[in-house]
């Protein structure tokens, strides 16, 4: 095995995750990003620098999701794709419903074809808004993967009423991620870098490696605290 390519949500996409995927299986791993509506969207090169957008097949327009005005090259937006040369059923001005940020400048690797680097950031639809901060899962799952411990396995339970028991501050979110060895320091960490990179306060419960229900299709990683939390 030399080359894995991902898709469905973000994988390769997620810095940390895309290291674990690699060492587990001893090759590299590249983003592959298309939809059952449009093909081709985008795919890794061997630089791994973001998947380069097929613009010579779509038009790609990076939009704030509010005005539906463009956004610079570096700031994030609803990638907005229109065909170019597909005569079946041609899409225009088609909202992905994912959230990007493009990069134009070239490659190493040659390409000049525009970039995302980190790939889909996120659904639009799918972003959380944690006492006035906007959070996206992925961003969550880099933080949780990049803490030694963890074993990557993670559960958002979304609750205003929870409350750090350190500070007595309302965090509104608990994340309860699988972990080995001392529990304890993993949960003290991963408050701590969930605090410093993500500016948003949770109260950290760790449960034993296997616990958390696995997804056999797209992962679930939110619930609401009046629904069943496994």
């Amino acid at each position: 095995m030399r080359r894995i390519q991902v898709g469905g949500e973000p994988g390769a996409g997620v810095p940390a995750t895309r290291a674990h995927i690699e060492q587990r299986w001893g090759a590299k791993c590249f983003d592959g990003y298309g939809s059952l509506e449009f093909q081709p969207i985008a795919w890794e090169c061997e630089e791994q620098a973001g998947g380069h957008l097929a613009e010579d097949f779509a038009y790609a327009e990076v939009l704030d999701p509010y005005t539906h005005e463009p956004v610079p090259d570096g700031a994030p937006g609803l990638l907005v794709l229109t065909h170019l040369d597909k005569r079946a059923s041609p899409l225009v001005r088609w909202a992905t419903g994912d959230v990007v940020v493009r990069d134009s400048t070239a490659c190493p690797c040659g390409r000049t074809l525009a970039r995302l680097p980190g790939g889909v950031v996120g659904r639009a639809d799918d972003m959380l808004v944690v006492r006035g901060v906007n959070l996206f899962p992925s961003a969550v799952e880099q933080v949780v993967r990049a803490t030694p411990g963890a074993c990557g396995e993670y559960l958002i339970v979304l609750d205003e009423d929870v409350t750090d028991p350190a500070t007595g501050y309302l965090t509104g979110i608990k994340l309860r991620v699988e972990a080995t060895g001392d529990g304890q320091r993993v949960a003290r960490e991963l408050a701590h870098a969930v605090r410093a990179e993500l500016t948003v306060r949770a109260v950290v419960e760790t449960v034993p490696e296997g616990t958390l229900p696995r997804s056999t299709h797209k992962s679930k990683r939110v619930v609401r605290a009046d629904r069943k939390v496994p």
